[in-house]
């Protein structure tokens, strides 16, 4: 079997500060789901960024790049689910995905603290504001056609719940 036929990739997708790395180790801890921490590949290897974007504040990805870690990794850790968690992992094959998670936040003040309290330039925070609004992360990822479960963090998150969700999309 491929690793594309496997489709053992649960991706968690969303704005900055909505709560993709908090629901990626919850889902990690609490199902038995291998995490992949993109950030740690960043750091670990240089030919994931291409370019500091000074105009974003950011390192500009190469998508190819990453895709190509992510399937070694499925590679490396076969038979396993395996949960990847960033606001551009939604631009990855759909061939590798289980489903797709967006986190959101709607309350925009609460979601506007999180992103100060992370020290983000005023340009940032409006960005961040800005994709949050018009949801693109979530429009981008509805057009991949795999399974989407969607949640808001802007009130405490029922992690029972949320669990419950994710456990019967894997079952599926």
């Amino acid at each position: 079997m491929s690793i594309v036929q496997s489709k053992r990739l649960l991706v968690i997708t969303g704005s900055p500060g909505t709560g993709k790395s908090t629901m990626a180790k919850l889902l990690a801890t609490k199902l038995g789901l291998l995490h992949i921490d993109l950030h740690e590949m960043i750091e670990n290897d240089s030919v994931l960024s291409s370019e500091f974007n000074k105009e974003k504040d950011c390192f500009d990805l190469d998508m190819g790049r990453v895709e190509e870690l992510v399937k070694v990794e499925l590679k490396k850790n076969s038979g396993r689910v395996m949960v990847l968690d960033s606001h551009v992992a939604h631009l990855l094959s759909a061939e590798l995905m289980i489903a797709v998670i967006v986190m959101k936040c709607s309350n925009l003040k609460i979601l506007e603290k999180r992103l100060l309290d992370r020290n983000y330039s005023l340009a940032k925070v409006k960005e961040n504001l800005d994709s949050e609004i018009f949801e693109v992360c979530f429009d981008e990822a509805s057009e991949l056609g795999v399974p989407m479960l969607e949640f808001d963090t802007a009130d405490v998150l029922d992690e029972e719940a949320a669990l419950g969700s994710v456990q019967k999309l894997l079952k599926h």
